[in-house]
């Protein structure tokens, strides 16, 4: 897509009384459910944001641009196996988003749109009333990550000039080290993300080092030897899933079933080179197998590897902005 963007014509063949959000309460907080022509009106600007961001943006990792949480852990091990680690959690950071810095980013990457028109069509269909942005609405992670633009290079330069390794999932960032990173080095850290307005989570802010155990980074479990797992929790919910699809539960949905099985098979299965299944990832295997079957869609390929392990090879290249990219040989 052309950086020649007419933000004006966001809503171009939309009918002005079908674009509307249903507000609801979840987790004690209000998030937005989007009209049908809202969605397209959200997609049209994250498509133009997406078209200039590979070029333009330090996106760390993110939601929005086809990046897994895999990728976040991983990055820390590509270079060698980091043994210490600060976990950071920006605080309510939707809220913190401040109106005037999106403008202006938005403007920067996009010149031909007018700030002062952005402005107005951002609170009228990005921003809410409150002046931050909308939970649950389609765009709103590719303007968050586009709102962190400045502190995601001020972080990167900090990180670099102490020998760190940088990650940015969404509100959560991690830091990690060869070497025990100091009070110091962390309060730096701390300093720059309070000037630029944001604030911590202290209760989700951690140092932790990988030899005392494994370490939880966005979700997923980091151990010693480099593996990243799914937590058991999460393994246990698609098994009793797949038990209850498997005996007649018709309350269990198909994509149901076919999410949670795709983010388990991403790690195990896709991404896991340097994985070996336990048993019980085996009968999960085994059991969306059977549930396949039932279907009448089986499996094209045998996705149980033999119990002796043959280690998958993968061709790595990095991309202008140093992001890995994969292809599996």
């Amino acid at each position: 897509m052309s950086t020649d963007f007419d933000i004006r014509k966001i809503k171009e063949g939309l009918d002005e009384e079908s674009l509307y959000f249903t507000p609801f309460i979840m987790g004690g907080k209000f998030h937005y459910e989007p009209s049908e022509e809202m969605k397209i009106v959200h997609e049209r600007l994250y498509q133009a944001i997406r078209s200039v961001a590979s070029s333009n943006l330090i996106f760390a990792i993110n939601g929005s641009m086809g990046c897994h949480t895999y990728f976040n852990v991983w990055q820390h091990m590509y270079w060698g196996k980091r043994e210490h680690f600060y976990l950071l959690d920006l605080h309510n950071a939707y809220s913190q988003i401040k109106t005037a810095d999106l403008v202006s980013v938005f403007c920067d990457l996009l010149p031909s749109c007018s700030s002062r028109k952005t402005e107005k069509i951002f609170k009228c269909y990005f921003i809410d009333d409150q002046g931050g942005l909308l939970r649950g609405a389609p765009a709103s992670p590719d303007l968050f990550n586009m709102a962190l633009k400045s502190l995601d290079e001020t972080l990167l330069k900090l990180c670099e000039k102490y020998g760190l390794e940088y990650t940015r999932y969404m509100d959560d960032i991690c830091i990690s080290s060869y070497a025990y990173i100091g009070p110091s080095v962390r309060r730096e850290i701390r300093q720059v993300i309070d000037e630029f307005g944001f604030g911590l989570n202290h209760q989700k802010s951690k140092v932790l080092e990988l030899k005392k155990g494994p370490i939880k980074i966005t979700g997923l479990w980091l151990d010693a030897n480099g593996r990243i797992t799914i937590p058991n929790k999460f393994k246990r919910n698609l098994k009793a899933v797949l038990y209850g699809v498997l005996n007649g539960d018709e309350s269990i949905s198909r994509e149901m079933v076919e999410g949670r099985w795709g983010y388990f098979s991403y790690i195990h299965l896709r991404m896991g080179e340097n994985q070996r299944l336990t048993r019980d990832d085996r009968e999960i295997i085994r059991m969306f197998r059977e549930y396949r079957r039932m279907l009448g869609k089986p499996l094209p390929k045998i996705l149980l590897p033999p119990k002796k392990y043959v280690k998958k090879t993968y061709t790595v290249k990095n991309n202008l902005k140093g992001m890995p990219v994969f292809s599996m040989d």
